[in-house]
């Protein structure tokens, strides 16, 4: 599950905006013919250029987050595919699909003045606990900084923490061994964002033990497994890396846990970098397709790792419901809503941009081969047509 922030505001109590121009797409090369080239550029301009997000077909609207709170955190029921808030005083749980109302399962510490800063919420491997967590914002400097709590899925009222991450930004159900108290935790190292780590959490014993080191770059709000058993952990914001997306094998995850030697970030397998994605979501769809949320909207991969960005005009969240196969769009660009995953497209440039070429290197083979038989040739027929 990958969490989603929403309804961000300052240190004023008003609500803010980020956003980012968007960058278009630079391509060159100097092995074809300037015509063919030409050509080609422009078949994959227009096959993998971004498009604007389209409005979604369910708009809903969230709880607001609560007094020491930036923003809150949304992840869905993976047997209801109903949503469940974290706002820093209470969780909530979706009444109905679609609704917007929303009723408290339990409160942390009588809420109010004695709120946390809404991190990242996550259901346990079994779906019978919620693990959510206080992340680097809020209110700075109070008790409950890094602190990470965890209540039944059914509710109930809590004020005790079952452990401490520091700067945690993201949680995901880790499945070694099948435990339903083991989960991977993507956390900053400082408060200044300079660099980041994985790690996993016993939320039982609060044992903490780092599996990932040296991410060149803030902690993304955002890790995912596909369906092979790797790990796809992204990068926040921290330039030049920001939008890379390496992988990592289980085996080598569940090594790293035991022996407690973690991998280094470097030693993963590079699946992109792309600076429009910046990890604020990550997940797979049933199709085996990726999302990413970033500065510019939502990226999306195939299997074969073809991308396009569905450009959503500023910072976008992604959140994905596992029953219904749907995704929730936040953030601050113009578009937010339910969509459904299969709606988001990506082209294959690659295929149809060989078969181009080719169709265009017939015409001066054509040309020749009109010159070398026009004089033999039937009236009418000035070039024959190549196998």
């Amino acid at each position: 599950m990958i969490i989603t922030f929403v309804k961000c505001r300052d240190r004023r109590g008003q609500f803010v905006s980020l956003s980012k121009p968007h960058k278009p797409l630079g391509l060159s090369s100097a092995a074809l013919p300037t015509t063919v080239l030409s050509l080609v550029w422009l078949f994959i301009a227009s096959s993998a250029r971004a498009v604007d997000l389209p409005p979604p077909p369910v708009a809903v609207t969230l709880p607001n987050p609560d007094a020491n709170a930036f923003g809150v955190s949304v992840v869905f029921g993976p047997n209801d595919g109903l949503m469940y808030v974290w706002d820093g005083s209470s969780v909530l749980k979706q009444n109905g699909i679609d609704s917007s109302s929303f009723s408290p399962l339990g409160q942390f510490n009588g809420g109010g003045a004695n709120s946390a800063d809404a991190g990242p919420i996550v259901f346990s491997n079994l779906g019978t606990q919620l693990l959510f967590g206080n992340g680097a914002g809020g209110l700075l400097g109070n008790t409950f900084n890094g602190q990470i709590f965890s209540m039944p899925a059914s509710g109930a009222n809590f004020s005790n923490s079952v452990g401490k991450v520091d700067f945690h930004s993201a949680f995901l159900v880790d499945p070694t061994g099948g435990s339903n108290s083991k989960y991977f935790v993507n956390s900053g190292v400082d408060a200044n964002g300079s660099a980041s780590l994985v790690s996993i959490f016993d939320s039982t014993t609060g044992a903490n033990v780092s599996v990932i080191q040296g991410i060149l770059g803030a902690s993304g709000n955002g890790m995912a497994m596909d369906a092979a058993g790797n790990l796809y952990v992204g990068i926040g914001f921290g330039p030049p890396h920001t939008g890379e997306l390496r992988s990592f094998s289980l085996a080598d995850l569940t090594t790293a846990y035991t022996t407690g030697t973690p991998l280094d970030w470097t030693m993963g397998h590079v699946f992109n970098q792309l600076e429009n994605n910046s990890a604020a979501g990550l997940f797979f769809d049933t199709r085996g397709f990726l999302f990413a949320g970033g500065l510019d909207g939502v990226t999306v991969f195939d299997k074969q790792g073809h991308s396009r960005l569905y450009d959503n005009h500023g910072f976008t969240e992604v959140t994905y419901d596992p029953k219904d196969d749907r995704v929730l769009v936040t953030g601050f660009g113009s578009e937010s809503g339910i969509y459904l995953a299969s709606a988001f497209l990506v082209p294959e440039p690659s295929t149809a941009a060989l078969a181009l070429p080719s169709g265009l290197l017939l015409i001066p083979l054509c040309r020749r081969l009109r010159r070398n038989r026009l004089h033999a040739a039937p009236r009418g027929r000035f070039c024959e047509t190549l196998p």
